[in-house]
């Protein structure tokens, strides 16, 4: 083998060694969502029939998969780049960044999440974040 072919399959061993460890994020990720959509949905299953409480923990999965995507992609293309390219770059730095600020966010949303459905019984969601975009008051007028 050349030197360069012998760059050229480290390299791609390289590139399949960071996109199996974004696939084990993604994994990570999705257990963890998982894991808290059904915590929180689980009490609620019986209320609404298996098949309508499996059809919404299956809906859910979907959101939390896209999720899951959003934060591994950048880690994904940053190997590619650096096993074409050559150069040594920050992937694993960068997916221990984006690990910790998605689990962080998601943390806070999650905890926001139980207590309003703690407090309130409901889940936020888009009906109660419209407070948030309510530039005429009229959201915040018919809540209080």
């Amino acid at each position: 083998m050349t030197s360069k072919s012998n760059h050229m399959h480290s390299g791609w061993s390289h590139l399949l060694g960071q996109w199996q460890r974004d696939a084990v994020a993604w994994l990570a990720l999705m257990a963890l969502l998982t894991a808290y959509r059904v915590w929180l949905a689980g009490p609620h299953l019986a209320d609404v029939g298996l098949a309508q409480g499996l059809h919404a923990l299956w809906t859910g999965a979907r959101f939390d998969s896209v999720l899951a995507t959003l934060v591994v992609i950048p880690t994904l293309a940053l190997a590619w780049v650096a096993s074409v390219t050559g150069l040594t770059l920050p992937v694993n730095r960068m997916r221990l960044v984006l690990l910790a600020a998605a689990l962080g966010v998601t943390g806070l949303l999650y905890a926001a999440n139980a207590e309003f459905v703690r407090v309130l019984g409901t889940q936020l969601d888009q009906r109660a974040l419209a407070v948030l975009y309510d530039p005429d008051g009229a959201v915040r007028t018919m809540i209080w």
